[in-house]
C-alpha cells in the first residue's frame, strides 16, 4: 500500500516519469507542478488504489451471468447494445453497486494518500477523524468516559 503511495509520489513528482518523459519529448520546458501535492494527485492515487476492490465484485458478478440468456437475446434479434442494456448491465448491477461501496469506504476512510500527496490544501474524512482521535494526546482518556 505505502509502495504505491511513494510510486505515484516519483511518478507525479517535478522529477518523476510524466514531468521527465514530457520535457525529453519537448512538449514542456519545466516541470509541471500541478501535478502533485493537490486533489488531482489524491482522486488518480485513490482510483488507482480502488480499482481492485471494483473490479473483483464486478468480474464476479459477469461471470454468473448465463451465456444462455445471452444467446437468447440475440436470438431475439437484439443487437450487441440492446443486449448490454437490457440483459448484462441489470445483471451486473448488485456487482457494480458492491464495487462503488467498497471503494467509496475505502477512499472515505483514507487519511494517508491525503496526508502523502494532497499536500496542505484540503482536508479528508479520514485526516479529520485521525486529528482528533490518532493525533490527539487527551485520547486515553476517551476509553474512560461515562
Amino acid at each position: 500500500y505505502l509502495v504505491r503511495i511513494i510510486a505515484w509520489r516519483a511518478i507525479l513528482g517535478n522529477k518523476g516519469l510524466i514531468n521527465s518523459t514530457l520535457m525529453a519529448l519537448g512538449l514542456i520546458k519545466e516541470p509541471l507542478s500541478f501535478l502533485l501535492y493537490n486533489q488531482f494527485a489524491v482522486a488518480i492515487t485513490l482510483t488507482y488504489i480502488s480499482i481492485p476492490f471494483v473490479f473483483i465484485p464486478l468480474y464476479t458478478a459477469l461471470e454468473k451471468i448465463p451465456v444462455n440468456l445471452i444467446d437468447a437475446a440475440r436470438d431475439l434479434g437484439a443487437n450487441e447494445f440492446h443486449t448490454f442494456i437490457n440483459v448484462i448491465l441489470p445483471l451486473c448491477i448488485p456487482g457494480l453497486l458492491t464495487g462503488f461501496m467498497l471503494a467509496f469506504i475505502i477512499s472515505l476512510g483514507d487519511y494517508i494518500i491525503p496526508m502523502q500527496l494532497g499536500g496542505t490544501g484540503g482536508m479528508m474524512l479520514g485526516n479529520i477523524i485521525w486529528s482528533q482521535f490518532g493525533q490527539s494526546r487527551c485520547n486515553e482518556s476517551y476509553p474512560k468516559a461515562p
